[in-house]
């Protein structure tokens, strides 16, 4: 899993609970440093997570986009911002990426990467539509408001 956000903080966060969870991390704050640090892996990322506004005018978008065309394969990928201004929402709808608001619950987090790796894995029959932002939101927030589904 590569992990692209600019704010170190929430890079050990994220990086912390996906090794939890058992996956191999790599950890970047832009895109030219994963590029340097996926050079010595032996392929490419399974799934790209990128926050939406990274460095010196960069986004996500931007950075998923440079990860794959290095790769020459479409690497599953989805943002996470923090800015929930209705113009986010409309450019990731045309992009076809999912975008999770912070802060991300973990069952979302994971719900959404497994769907992603899922639709991944089958055989190509056309572009799978993402669940609609609405329902990932109203996803979201049920999860948080369940007892049994909230993080410890």
């Amino acid at each position: 899993m590569l992990v692209i956000d600019d704010d170190a903080l929430v890079l050990d966060s994220m990086r912390g609970m996906l090794k939890s969870w058992g996956c191999s991390v790599v950890a970047a704050t832009t895109e030219d440093t994963a590029l340097t640090v996926l050079s010595a892996c032996e392929g490419p990322p399974d799934i790209i997570i990128s926050d939406y506004r990274l460095t010196d005018g960069k986004t996500g978008f931007d950075a998923i986009a440079g990860i794959r065309r290095a790769f020459g394969v479409p690497i599953p990928a989805f943002l996470i911002s923090g800015d929930t201004a209705p113009e986010r929402l409309r450019e990731a709808r045309a992009s076809g990426y999912y975008l999770l608001h912070k802060p991300v619950l973990p069952i979302t987090l994971r719900a959404v990467m497994s769907q992603l790796l899922k639709d991944h894995s089958q055989p190509a029959r056309g572009a799978q539509a993402p669940v609609p932002l609405e329902q990932a939101t109203a996803q979201q927030s049920a999860a948080a408001s369940s007892p049994a589904l909230r993080p410890q």
